[in-house]
């Protein structure tokens, strides 16, 4: 039997699902360990930590539906792709806003070479509160800064440049946040380097699920 290009790039999909839902289990759990490390009260109760994986586990799942489209063809797949994108959103409950902000916004800017009109208005809402609500957006300033990149992200100038410094901020706040804590030196320095360490795989999953398909490009 004759195995083309095409069938050679396919995967199965239980496979496939169960895969990325086991990766984002784990790193759910690397992420909860990652918080208790850099918390000064490290008490944590169960059902937050259940949701925590939960979340992380089901943005997995989504995203390998996403990348199983991508690789098999599906006629649907921008469905499976947008749907990878949506599942990815429960991550962002509560403190995890900050995080959502860097792999939203960082993720598009890397998948993305050109962002067309429906993608920048897909990412405005969830982009921009996320990313003034870590910041602090009770401040003027932070709310003129909101204005600004809404009118960027409408207009479409040096949009990747402006996810790329949306998503980089608040990584960064989350850094210094961590260094200048009360908590030992070595908590902090291992927090510090650990958090882009954590945020580089879901940032670059994100990316390819939602990078275009061959035929917009």
């Amino acid at each position: 039997m004759q195995v083309t290009t095409m069938d050679a790039g396919r995967v199965r999909v239980p496979v496939a699902l169960a895969v990325g839902a086991g990766a984002g289990l784990l790193w759910g759990v690397a992420i909860r360990a990652w918080m208790r490390l850099i918390s000064e009260d490290p008490e944590f109760t169960v059902s937050g930590s259940v949701f925590i994986v939960g979340a992380a586990t089901i943005a997995g799942l989504g995203m390998a539906i996403a990348a199983a489209a991508r690789r098999n063809h599906w006629r649907f797949g921008k469905i499976a792709s947008v749907l990878g994108g949506i599942l990815i959103v429960p991550l962002g409950t509560g403190a995890g806003s900050i995080l959502l902000a860097t792999v939203v916004g960082g993720g598009v800017a890397l998948g993305r070479p050109r962002i067309s009109l429906p993608v920048r208005l897909g990412i405005l809402a969830p982009v921009v509160l996320l990313g003034t609500r870590a910041a602090g957006a009770s401040s003027g300033v932070a709310t003129a800064l909101a204005g600004v990149v809404v009118l960027v992200l409408v207009v479409g100038y040096r949009t990747r440049l402006v996810l790329g410094i949306l998503a980089a901020a608040p990584a960064a706040l989350v850094i210094f946040g961590v260094l200048t804590s009360e908590l030992p030196l070595w908590q902090r320095l291992a927090g510090a380097a650990a958090y882009p360490m954590l945020l580089a795989p879901i940032l670059l999953w994100f990316a390819r699920t939602v990078a275009p398909f061959p035929a917009e490009r």
